[in-house]
């Protein structure tokens, strides 16, 4: 390919502008060595002999909530693993933080358990219906929080409760025997729990929108739980019982009214689905084949199920293994849930950006650095993101002048 017209000016201006910053070259070239951003991030425990499970990652994978021995935990990457301030109770535990990291939500255990919010610098405790005994499982993009709450003004008492909403109340039937919202939409307007109808039939998985609840069934028409919801509330994951076999359930996909077994690992009869992608490509959970079996952290995508422990061998070595996955970011990108570290039960950043493979500057792999390289480069200048392929010579996610450097120091090299 020649290079004529319009790009002949344009080289002109970037080989004037690669002129000017020559000397940042050995910089520059230095970054060919970098292979992959992809990494484990293992969190610790806040006691010597607690377990420790990650919940939910905020979008930018810089902080993380959990439990840990029996406490609730926040991590973020510049103080590590911090207990939350519990204003005088036990906070046992952090299910989900809003998108930005602002906004936390779970438990406490200050005269039984007591649905709470923790926001501010400070992370300060705020209880939502303190008269009502519950949980907080999760919250929204616009900070709308779902739970499950037996409040005196109900007829149920604890154990028992409704599904609750904080900008839409109790969420109806509440005449229901037992219910219960574990995740909500970006905004606010979908929820997903599971309902009992009476006490002597299974529960099932629901889904609460515009007012009232829909029932999504059952792989074998028996007991089924919806865990999360994609951004959107139209796609629904949980779990539900199969095949007639009372100890063996598979994790579902709902979408449309008809629901889809995701199946489980080979070697597995049970699997289950915590947690969901923002666009409902990427799906998280666990594969299990019953005990004495370690369960096995499993992602499901478009391009089938796969084991997180095979995926990423090489980072976890001999000394790491991902039990399970119980959050996503919205994008996908960050995973947490609980492992073994160093024989530790500990809970753990997963950042599966996908890698990326620097190089001289043969941007379409032909063995010669050549115009087609360098107008590759200048036509997608200015782009960023994970998914740029070659074109981000350097893997630093912009297509920008430390490219274009590279490709024009090697000009010529292997034609």
């Amino acid at each position: 390919m020649l290079i004529t017209g319009a790009q002949t000016s344009l080289l002109r201006v970037w080989m004037r502008r690669a002129a000017r910053v020559t000397a940042v070259a050995g910089i520059v070239l230095a970054s060919l060595g970098f292979a992959s951003t992809q990494s484990i991030t293992w969190l610790g425990q806040l006691s010597p002999n607690g377990e420790t499970t990650a919940y939910a990652v905020s979008a930018d994978g810089q902080v993380v909530v959990g439990e840990s021995g029996g406490s609730a935990f926040v991590w973020t990457l510049a103080t590590g693993m911090q207990p939350l301030p519990s204003g005088g109770g036990a906070l046992a535990a952090a299910y989900d933080i809003d998108p930005s990291g602002t906004v936390i939500v779970g438990y406490s255990a200050i005269n039984g358990p007591k649905a709470v919010r923790w926001s501010g610098a400070g992370w300060s405790l705020m209880q939502i219906y303190p008269s009502g005994v519950g949980y907080a499982y999760a919250i929204s993009q616009n900070l709308q929080i779902v739970g499950v709450i037996a409040d005196p003004n109900t007829t149920h008492s604890w154990p028992y409760g409704d599904a609750y909403h904080t900008h839409q109340g109790f969420l109806p039937p509440t005449s229901a025997f037992f219910s219960a919202a574990y995740d909500v939409s970006a905004n606010g307007a979908v929820a997903v729990g599971e309902m009992w109808l009476t006490h002597t039939v299974p529960p099932q998985a629901a889904r609460w929108s515009n007012g009232g609840w829909e029932v999504l069934g059952a792989l074998d028409g028996r007991d089924s739980r919806a865990l999360a919801v994609s951004a959107d509330g139209n796609i629904v994951v949980g779990w539900s019982k199969y095949g007639g076999n009372l100890n063996a359930w598979h994790a579902f996909r709902w979408e449309g009214g008809a629901l889809t077994d995701l199946g489980a690992l080979p070697g597995t009869s049970i699997s289950e689905a915590h947690d969901i992608s923002a666009d409902g490509s990427v799906i998280v959970g666990f594969s299990w084949a019953g005990s004495p079996n370690p369960t096995r952290a499993t992602r499901w995508t478009q391009n089938g199920i796969e084991d997180l422990n095979q995926t990423y061998a090489s980072l976890l070595g001999s000394s790491g293994y991902l039990f399970n996955a119980r959050g996503i970011s919205p994008d996908g990108r960050y995973i947490v849930g609980a492992g073994r570290h160093n024989g530790r039960i500990e809970a753990y950043l997963l950042d599966t950006r996908p890698a990326c493979t620097s190089h001289n500057g043969d941007v379409d792999n032909n063995g010669c650095v050549d115009d087609a390289d360098l107008l590759a480069v200048l036509f997608a200048f200015g782009q960023t993101g994970q998914s740029l392929g070659r074109v981000d010579v350097n893997c630093d996610q912009t297509v920008d002048d430390a490219d274009l450097l590279i490709v024009l120091f090697n000009f010529g090299d292997g034609c």
